[in-house]
């Protein structure tokens, strides 16, 4: 999940950066 422009690669799967879909394995 992002808050603000934090970025947190701490969540597994995909997350939303910008409105958009971002997979992070």
């Amino acid at each position: 999940l992002i808050n603000g422009r934090t970025f947190d690669f701490s969540a597994s799967g995909a997350v939303q950066i910008n409105g958009k879909d971002v997979d992070i394995n």
